[in-house]
C-alpha cells in the first residue's frame, strides 16, 4: 500500500479531533410564528450515548485496490467517483456482490494525473456531479474542469474565488448552476473571524453570496473549525448549505431555470429545526495535554457538535457525533411528531468522507474497505422537529 493512503486517513482523523477541540457553537434554531413554540424551542436533551442492540453498524465491503484514498466523492449511477487529492486524480469504483462479507469494490479506471494540461490536476480540492452525468473538478486556484467518466475534457475555465478559501466543496443544481461552499477568513489577524460561506455562480459568472455562518477566530480560541465534512450538499434538484453549528440550513431551489441576481431572494430559503437530542462524551485521556500551536488549550466540548454531515431528502437525516471517534445517523421528523427519538445507524467518524444526494460514504484506506450507505434504506426513526423560517 502506498504511504499516502495511511497518511491521508491519519489527516482525516486529526481533522475530526480539531472539530472537537473547539467550543461548541449554538444549539437550536428560532421558531416561526406559526409553529408550536413550546415544542420547537424546547432545549435539546443532552445524553451520554448508549448503543441499543437493534441499531445497526456500518457494513463494510472490501476494496480490491490499495493505492486509492478518498477526500471527496460523487455517485454516478452504480459508480462511485472519489477524489484522491494527494495522487491528484479521480478513481472510478464499482461494487460487485451484495453489501457485506461477499461484496467488494473494484477499480474501473483512474481519471487524470498531476500537471497543468487538459484533464490534469495540480491541487484538486472538490468534485461535483453535473445533471448530464459529468464531473466538475475544482482546484485550489479556482481552475474548474468538467470531465466525462472516461476523462474527456468538456470545459476548462477559472472560477473567480471570493476569498482565500479552504475546506472547499461544490455542488450543482438541476439547472446546472454551481454552488460553492468554503471557510473564508475575514483578515490576517489571529482574532479575525472565519466564516462558513456559500455562493451561487450566476449566469454572468459572478459569485453571489447566499449564506454566512461565524465559525471561529483564526487562532481557534473561540469556535469550531471545521464542523461538517462539506458545507454544500447536492439534493436534486436543489443544493443545501449547512455549517453544522446549529439547526439551520439554506436551500438553493433548482429545477426552475437559472437563478439570476433578481431571483436570488425567491429561490434561496433558510430552514431551521429544534434539536431534541445532542450528545456528550467523556474527554479522552490523550486530550489533557493537547494544545494548538498558538498555545490555545484544547477544550473538550459539552455537548458535542450538533452534526458533521447531513442528507436532505423528503425525510432528511443528520450525522451526529457521540464520542471522539463515533457518530449516529438520525432521521428528521416534521413538527408535531410524537415518534420516539432513536438513531438508525452507528458508524466511525474518522473514515467518513461525506454525504451527497441520498447516500454517505465511509472509506478506510488502511483497512482496504469502503461502505456506501443509502439513507433511504435505513429504518425510520424520528428525532428532529423541523421549524420553518
Amino acid at each position: 500500500m502506498h504511504d499516502h493512503s495511511a497518511w491521508t486517513s491519519h489527516q482525516r482523523s486529526m481533522r475530526w479531533w480539531l472539530v472537537l477541540a473547539a467550543a461548541s457553537i449554538g444549539c437550536t434554531g428560532p421558531a416561526d410564528e406559526d409553529t408550536d413554540r413550546d415544542a420547537a424551542n424546547a432545549p435539546p436533551a443532552v445524553l451520554d450515548y448508549r448503543a441499543a442492540v437493534d441499531v445497526p453498524r456500518v457494513r463494510w465491503d472490501s476494496l480490491t485496490v490499495d493505492d486509492v484514498d478518498a477526500d471527496d466523492h460523487v455517485l454516478l449511477h452504480d459508480t462511485v467517483v472519489v477524489l484522491d487529492r494527494q495522487a491528484r486524480r479521480l478513481e472510478l469504483l464499482v461494487r460487485r456482490g451484495e453489501t457485506g462479507p461477499t461484496g467488494s469494490w473494484h477499480r474501473v479506471r483512474p481519471v487524470g494525473r498531476g500537471g497543468d494540461g487538459p484533464g490534469h490536476f495540480r491541487r484538486p480540492r472538490a468534485i461535483a456531479a453535473t445533471p448530464g452525468g459529468e464531473i466538475d473538478v475544482l482546484e485550489e486556484d479556482g481552475r474548474l474542469q468538467r470531465l466525462t467518466r472516461t476523462g474527456e475534457v468538456r470545459s476548462d475555465r477559472r472560477l473567480r474565488l471570493p476569498c482565500v478559501s479552504f475546506r472547499t466543496s461544490i455542488a450543482i443544481t438541476a439547472d446546472d448552476q454551481l454552488v460553492l461552499g468554503a471557510l473564508c477568513p475575514t483578515g490576517q489577524g489571529a482574532r479575525d473571524t472565519v466564516y462558513a460561506m456559500a455562493w451561487i455562480e450566476l449566469p454572468d459568472r459572478t459569485l453571489h453570496e447566499i449564506a454566512r455562518e461565524a465559525m471561529a477566530t483564526a487562532d481557534l480560541r473561540w469556535g469550531a473549525v471545521p464542523v461538517t465534512t462539506r458545507y454544500v450538499t447536492a439534493s436534486s434538484p436543489d443544493v443545501v448549505f449547512a455549517a453544522g453549528t446549529d439547526g439551520c440550513a439554506v436551500t438553493v431551489t433548482g429545477g426552475q431555470g437559472p437563478i439570476v441576481a433578481a431571483t436570488v431572494d425567491t429561490r434561496v430559503r433558510r430552514q431551521c429545526w429544534s434539536l431534541p437530542t445532542r450528545y456528550r462524551a467523556t474527554r479522552p485521556a490523550a486530550w489533557r495535554d493537547l494544545k494548538m500551536p498558538n498555545g490555545a488549550v484544547m477544550r473538550w466540548p459539552d455537548p458535542l457538535q450538533p452534526f458533521i454531515a447531513s442528507i436532505w431528502l423528503a425525510a432528511p437525516a443528520l450525522l451526529q457525533p457521540i464520542s471522539e471517534d463515533s457518530l449516529v445517523v438520525h432521521r428528521l421528523a416534521e413538527a408535531g411528531s410524537t415518534a420516539p427519538a432513536a438513531p438508525v445507524l452507528v458508524g466511525p467518524t474518522s473514515s467518513l468522507v461525506g454525504c451527497s444526494e441520498e447516500h454517505c460514504l465511509w472509506f478506510d484506506a488502511v483497512g482496504s474497505r469502503m461502505a456506501l450507505v443509502d439513507v433511504r434504506a435505513l429504518a425510520i426513526g424520528d428525532t428532529l422537529r423541523i421549524v420553518r423560517r
